[in-house]
């Protein structure tokens, strides 16, 4: 259930709408300054994060009804009855491509990449801000419970209410951790707009992007095996839909690297190319292990959740080492500019 947060006239607005609220006008803020530090157009970056706006809400529930049918009498439902059910942070994801691409298909930008660089640092913004909502309703908890008085409270668990017994139960607090990684993943990012502007050349466009996806999907796939609420495919039971799209994410920028250093040198494909991706792999495999053990294993699951967060962040810095080769070969001449150090662009 949703803590009410105050009552404008007639509706109720709850801490978790007041949160997602605060975490979309971040976003949209952060946007707007992110397209000014990178000499990119502010209209059809603004035009583009409006329309994004406008999809976002429909089509993450959608997704919502699509993993939780009974709770609707249809798609028209879920669209229509906004005080029951949820939404979907995969279908925010789907809204924000679509906007961009049409924003991309109606001419107002000629580099994709280059306006989701963009929207990268507010997207990490937003989420870790949308994410402390999590406060305030039984959502977005982990399926661990805590017995030990030790463990009770922040960074490990919050107290809920079990809505059948009323018992209050100490779950593991993934809602805090998912905040923390976003704002550690929009620290990240600001580094790197700190480091190398990427406004050099299309070369560049993208690296704020690929970044955030690539550390995004790391984090959540991890995460998101903590919640005992994760929406799940129809079809499928053994992984979370958001699992799932985490690990697309985490791997576009491995193939989008990969493919443009083929392209760009043919010798690429060396000892030590080979033992990155083949690294990479590995980390897949281990954290499709861990995912395993995890649901079958309760009592190991604490102990395998971080490393399999270990395993996919090792997979995320290995896609860096693939990156910095392709702009070794391609942009030989640019440099991450650090300050009183190196003045090479």
């Amino acid at each position: 259930m949703n803590e009410i947060a105050f009552f404008l006239e007639n509706s109720s607005i709850s801490y978790v709408a007041l949160f997602v609220s605060l975490g979309t006008l971040a976003a949209l803020t952060c946007a707007a300054i992110t397209a000014v530090l990178n000499n990119s157009q502010v209209g059809p970056v603004m035009l583009g994060a409006a329309i994004s706006v406008l999809l976002c809400i429909p089509v993450s529930r959608l997704v919502y009804w699509y993993c939780n049918p009974e709770q609707y009498d249809g798609p028209i439902s879920a669209l229509t009855d906004t005080g029951s059910g949820g939404f979907s942070l995969a279908g925010v994801f789907i809204g924000v491509a679509l906007s961009a691409l049409i924003i991309r298909l109606i001419g107002l930008t000629d580099n994709y990449l280059a306006l989701m660089d963009c929207y990268a640092p507010g997207a990490a913004l937003g989420i870790a801000v949308g994410r402390l909502g999590g406060f305030f309703t039984n959502d977005d908890k982990g399926n661990h419970l805590f017995t030990d008085e030790e463990y009770f409270g922040l960074p490990y668990s919050v107290a809920i209410t079990d809505s059948v017994t009323g018992s209050t139960e100490w779950r593991f607090a993934s809602f805090f951790w998912e905040s923390l990684a976003g704002f550690a993943i929009f620290a990240i990012l600001l580094l790197m707009m700190y480091l190398k502007p990427v406004n050099r050349g299309s070369g560049r466009h993208g690296m704020l992007f690929m970044a955030f996806i690539s550390l995004f999907g790391a984090t959540q796939a991890a995460l998101e095996s903590t919640r005992y609420d994760a929406l799940h495919m129809r079809s499928n039971g053994f992984i979370s839909l958001m699992q799932l799209v985490s690990l697309i994410l985490l791997l576009i920028p491995m193939v989008y690297y990969s493919v443009r250093l083929i392209r760009a040198d043919k010798q690429s494909l060396k000892p030590f190319c080979i033992v990155i991706w083949g690294v990479g792999l590995v980390m897949l495999g281990a954290a499709g292990v861990c995912e395993y053990l995890i649901q079958r294993k309760a009592k190991m699951a604490m102990s395998l959740h971080p490393l399999q967060l270990i395993a996919l962040l090792i997979f995320s810095l290995m896609t860096m080492f693939v990156a910095m080769r392709m702009y070794r070969v391609t942009d030989p001449e640019g440099r991450f500019r650090f300050p009183l150090i190196s003045r090479k662009y």
